[in-house]
């Protein structure tokens, strides 16, 4: 029984007391984990956030008697919960984390706004789900880890009454209804789309230090100009972060131990670069992109890689879960040239350093024709300015407490 209450799923409590569940746990099998994603319970929380937003549909259109505008309304609270769930979990410690994930988090606002509007004001359709609702409610609650911290709580509580008084207050218009709509999916897209936002988790955009230093990135590789890359950062003494991409490793190992065996640090950049649906991609997928380069990083410099950094800077709010089971710290810049899609090697040297600062965090790519002309230039540049080219150690500095 205490083993199965542990895995803080009402789901778990009901198998303890299910016929055939007794005796030792299969091998590999971990129930203690909250419902992670992947994770797993991820059925039952995907499955579980499905069926209550159908039922919360149902209960807006007969609250406001209309199937028109009771749908947009609807859409309106998914989108709020999600949105102010990504916002609460996000600012919680790392420990705390664990148990807001995205889905997770998306459910505990139905699972409270739902039975508490289902009891105070049940209607024909949904009347009969609303002591079901709260006892599910009551369960997770009893189920409640001991990590998240008591203003997570009084904030999530908060989130709630706010949805519900939003969804009942907006007039029966479709006029308030639609701007509220828009609203919502700008946020989000806002989240997924700017590479430098920080909506739906924290990312690292510059690092503490006392010296004139920088932090150079490069992604995309390796690629058919990496050795020669390599050979230039060693003839300005200069140490820098690969983000790598899984099918460019698979296709070339050696270069990625030649990353290694020079000293530079290897990050991950996904297995395919998805960088038009990144953001849109869901948790598995997401865990599949960057848990298969992290074995393949693994097995070949025999170092699991901390840092990893999204194709094109879009984020998925199913990201950060994911990074934060695997141990892995989000990296964006704050400062690039745009060499990804622009050629010209003046333009971009003076976009990245126009603005230059200490604690910066300068973007490249290899793998163009101008990537090497480029970076000979910028390190040209950089050390006739005084700039040091350092690789920081982010959990000494805190950089990612840094926004």
């Amino acid at each position: 029984m205490k083993s199965f209450t542990r895995e803080r799923s009402y789901l778990g409590l009901l198998r303890a007391f299910l016929p055939g569940q007794k005796g030792p746990l299969p091998a590999g099998v971990d129930l203690r984990e909250a419902a992670t994603v992947p994770g797993q319970n991820q059925l039952e929380v995907y499955g579980l956030a499905i069926i209550l937003g159908l039922f919360q549909m149902g209960w807006v259109v007969e609250a406001v008697g209309s199937l028109w505008l009771g749908i947009p309304l609807s859409v309106v609270l998914i989108h709020l919960a999600a949105v102010v769930g990504a916002l609460v979990g996000s600012r919680l410690p790392s420990r705390s984390r664990q148990s807001y994930v995205w889905p997770q988090r998306l459910q505990w606002f139905f699972l409270g706004g739902l039975a508490w509007i289902a009891i105070k004001a049940p209607f024909a359709v949904t009347q009969w789900l609303a002591w079901p609702l709260m006892m599910l409610l009551i369960t997770q609650l009893f189920l409640w880890p001991s990590e998240p911290t008591r203003s997570g709580v009084v904030l999530f509580v908060l989130a709630q009454i706010l949805a519900i008084a939003l969804c009942l207050a907006l007039p029966q218009d479709w006029r308030w209804g639609l701007p509220m709509i828009f609203g919502m999916h700008a946020l989000l897209f806002y989240g997924a789309m700017h590479s430098q936002a920080e909506v739906f988790g924290p990312m690292v955009r510059s690092f503490q230090t006392k010296e004139k230093a920088v932090w150079l990135t490069i992604d995309d590789g390796p690629s058919s100009g990496t050795l020669s890359l390599l050979d230039l950062l060693e003839e300005f003494q200069v140490k820098a972060t690969f983000f790598v991409v899984g099918k460019h490793v698979e296709a070339h190992p050696e270069l990625v131990v030649a990353m290694n065996t020079r000293g530079h640090e290897i990050g991950n950049h996904t297995f395919s670069h998805p960088a038009w649906m990144f953001w849109a991609f869901p948790g598995p997928s997401i865990h599949r992109e960057i848990q298969k380069t992290q074995a393949i990083l693994e097995r070949l410099t025999g170092k699991v890689p901390k840092h990893f950094r999204s194709p094109v800077g879009f984020k998925s709010p199913m990201l950060f879960p994911v990074l934060d089971t695997l141990d892995l710290q989000g990296i964006g810049w704050s400062a690039r040239g745009y060499d990804g899609v622009s050629t010209e090697v003046e333009t971009a040297l003076n976009r990245i350093c126009s603005h230059l600062k200490s604690g910066d965090i300068i973007l490249l790519h290899e793998g163009r024709s101008h990537s090497l002309p480029l970076v000979r230039a910028l390190l040209e540049r950089l050390q006739a300015e005084g700039f040091r080219c350092v690789v920081p150690n982010l959990v000494e500095n805190g950089a990612n407490e840094l926004s």
